[in-house]
């Protein structure tokens, strides 16, 4: 008596991502199949995505996930074929969610009067999971109107009104952040001193000059 048996060649699940490190903002994980087959073919996909917008995702994709908080995060795939053989992948840490920078800055006044103004920013950024490395300053209207270095820096209005200045900082992961401020800084109009006097000229024997305020 025999019987024959039959040992099959399993799958080998795997993926690829789009990118396995990105900036908290906007970040988007594409997950792209590569698994190959064994001596049956693949029919089946699941995937884990623990702390993503999906859980899971079913079918062989690609599929995209997003996650709202820092950290490092794990990616699974498993692979069942026509012959019910599976396969899973074994990735940990797969993913790593940067932190983002806080762009921040404060000033020496926020209001100032037009005449000698002088507006100095100095940042108050904190880091996330980089260092930043990199300012951008724009100071719309102001003189100079950009920096790109950390300061302290100062500007001059030539014009009185609101004003407005953002920082946008950069660390080395390449996560960027700026600050949304808008008209935080006030430029005082100066007042104009003047008057008129009823005679300019006048004898010493009983004059009598009139000061009067036009201001």
């Amino acid at each position: 008596y025999s019987n024959n048996i039959t040992i099959y060649a399993m799958p080998t699940a795997s993926f690829t991502l789009n990118s396995a490190a990105q900036c908290l903002s906007g970040n988007s994980v594409i997950m792209t199949n590569t698994s190959t087959n064994g001596s049956g073919t693949i029919n089946n996909w699941t995937w884990s995505t623990v702390g993503g917008t999906n859980n899971s995702e079913v079918g062989v994709g690609p599929h995209t996930t997003h996650y709202s908080s820092a950290g490092s995060y794990t990616i699974n795939l498993t692979v069942t074929d026509t012959h019910g053989c599976s396969s899973n992948t074994s990735n940990t840490n797969n993913v790593t969610i940067y932190a983002m920078p806080t762009a921040a800055f404060t000033l020496n006044s926020a209001a100032q009067c037009l005449s000698g103004n002088s507006v100095q920013m100095t940042d108050a950024s904190t880091n996330g999971s980089g260092t930043i490395n990199t300012w951008a300053w724009s100071v719309v209207g102001g003189t100079p109107s950009s920096f790109n270095v950390q300061g302290p820096n100062s500007t001059i209005y030539a014009t009185a009104g609101s004003k407005t200045i953002n920082l946008t900082v950069t660390d080395n992961n390449g996560c960027s952040n700026s600050t949304s401020n808008s008209n935080n800084v006030t430029i005082y109009s100066d007042p104009v001193a003047s008057f008129t006097l009823n005679n300019a000229g006048q004898c010493l024997n009983g004059n009598a000059v009139t000061m009067t305020n036009t201001s």
